[in-house]
């Protein structure tokens, strides 16, 4: 097996001085030979296949972080065109794996590919988030006993994102988990924000420009709202930054059940980001972090934190709660705007968060445990 790893913000060389090292991993009998270009790179790892092996089974390849080795001028991804057609393909006992954290590029690049790639792939496994049952199964494999509402608050910080609820420790409630990982100086997510959308969009500016608007508002934005709150042209950069939001799962177009409203509307709906992009994260962290329930209550923009939040869980299990109700009848979800939320509308909003996680307890008896 070979394995590949891309390296973040690299030049050709030193890529393909990785490349070449895997390579040798995998292959002890490569010789020691310089490649100055990528055609060069493949060439000799299809010269390495070639040779006899007494390895039976499928040989794989898996190339991670493929978007940090396809950076402009590189050629990488024309070379890797060129061994996919005119030799991977063809050899039914060889797998070639390729993933990347950059959804948008993958999905632009390699799945939609309008070149060499194109109607090339055999298999697509697109990675989502954790549900809330499947959270709760995680943290029961791990022995963290938390009942559904100290999962909810972490899930409104956190999301379902694997990497950020093996963060969690046992003994610690939701607000302490939070607490040492996103307010304190050492914790893993305090930088965590800023550095998120560098990693994964190349000019990522617009993209965070674009995230700040909409943590302002829990019911959405047009796109020409968005345009005039965050001072931006319209353009082919801005559209390219809205799809590539919307790619990545940041954020979801959806639509007005208003009739007068015009256009569809944007959400911001990754929850890390609506934790940290709605100005409340950061005088949390002046404060005594999200353990003190008054300083909470008391930081501004807690109020647009807690209405995003619950907004968006509503709307993320609104779907499967509409298709358990209303089995032979089409339904859809949408956004109910009114300019002066009225009390009872908050109690609307409210109301729906019961059955979600009566739901939520239904799914999770109902599935294997993993513990």
């Amino acid at each position: 097996m070979l394995e590949v790893a891309g390296i973040h913000d690299q030049s050709t060389a030193v890529q393909l001085a990785n490349f070449l090292m895997s390579l040798r991993k995998a292959f002890p009998f490569v010789p020691l030979v310089q490649c100055r270009t990528w055609l060069e790179a493949f060439e000799l790892l299809r010269h390495c296949l070639d040779q006899p092996t007494r390895i039976k089974g499928k040989r794989v390849i898996f190339i991670d972080e493929f978007p940090w080795l396809a950076t402009r001028k590189s050629g990488f991804l024309a070379a890797f065109d060129n061994f996919w057609n005119s030799y991977a393909c063809r050899q039914r006992d060889l797998a070639v794996i390729v993933c990347g954290s950059a959804a948008a590029w993958m999905i632009r690049h390699i799945v939609d590919s309008r070149g060499g790639l194109h109607n090339r792939l055999t298999r697509r496994i697109r990675l989502e988030p954790f549900r809330l049952d499947e959270v709760e199964q995680y943290l029961k494999y791990r022995r963290i006993r938390w009942d559904q509402r100290q999962i909810v608050m972490a899930y409104m910080a956190l999301g379902g994102i694997p990497h950020y609820l093996n963060l969690i420790q046992p003994g610690q409630s939701a607000a302490q988990c939070v607490d040492a990982e996103c307010f304190r100086s050492a914790g893993m997510l305090h930088d965590e924000y800023r550095n998120l959308y560098a990693a994964l969009f190349e000019s990522c500016d617009t993209h965070e420009a674009i995230v700040k608007v909409l943590a302002t508002s829990w019911s959405g934005l047009t796109r020409d709202q968005v345009l005039a709150r965050a001072r931006l042209s319209s353009g082919g950069g801005v559209t390219k930054a809205i799809e590539e939001l919307q790619l990545s799962g940041f954020v979801t177009e959806t639509f007005s059940l208003d009739k007068k409203a015009k256009g569809s509307l944007l959400r911001l709906t990754d929850e890390f980001s609506v934790f940290t992009g709605t100005g409340c994260t950061p005088r949390l962290r002046r404060n005594r972090g999200c353990d003190n329930p008054q300083a909470v209550a008391m930081t501004p923009g807690a109020d647009m934190l807690l209405k995003l939040s619950v907004s968006n869980m509503c709307r993320r299990f609104a779907e499967p709660l509409g298709s358990r109700m209303w089995k032979r009848m089409l339904h859809r979800g949408g956004t109910w705007r009114k300019r002066e939320p009225t009390t009872r509308g908050l109690r609307l909003i409210c109301c729906w968060i019961e059955p979600i996680t009566a739901s939520i307890s239904a799914k999770s008896n109902s599935r294997t445990s993993l513990s």
